[in-house]
């Protein structure tokens, strides 16, 4: 039996909608009663500083590299994520699918264990980043 969905031909469209979603530029239009203020280049900055206060919960120059880093391992943990449910998901359809074939059940549970060692190692790689972090962020 032939599959309907073919994810080598989904995964060029699935990569160029994740660096659009991740590299995206959005504009930050920002009010404020605050009178505009001088920069650090002496351009007049009509509340953007207060925008980034209220963004990133720190003045500029105070979000370092180290939470920029967490906030894309984050990003990156997250649409893993997702795509792990999203294999178990066609797993399971695989294996409704397959109608007591013996050699699409055995498709079927192989995916389903290629996903839970997946999600194991990305668990880990979790796991070790988070401990890595906490020692570099006590120095």
């Amino acid at each position: 039996m032939k599959s309907f969905f073919n994810f080598r031909q989904a995964l060029i469209p699935l990569a160029v909608f994740l660096f659009f979603f991740i590299f995206q530029v959005s504009a930050v239009l920002a009010e404020t009663t605050a009178p505009p203020t001088t920069g650090l280049t002496g351009k007049t900055t009509a509340g953007l500083l207060e925008t980034f206060k209220e963004g990133y919960g720190a003045e500029p120059g105070t979000v370092d590299l180290y939470q920029r880093a967490g906030y894309f391992v984050g990003i990156g943990l997250s649409f893993l994520g997702i795509i792990f449910l999203g294999l178990m998901i066609y797993a399971g359809f695989m294996w409704m699918m397959a109608r007591g074939n013996a050699e699409e059940v055995k498709k079927a549970q192989q995916m389903f264990n290629d996903a839970m060692i997946g999600l194991i190692i990305i668990l880990g790689a979790y796991a070790i980043t988070a401990y890595i972090g906490s020692i570099l962020a006590a120095k």
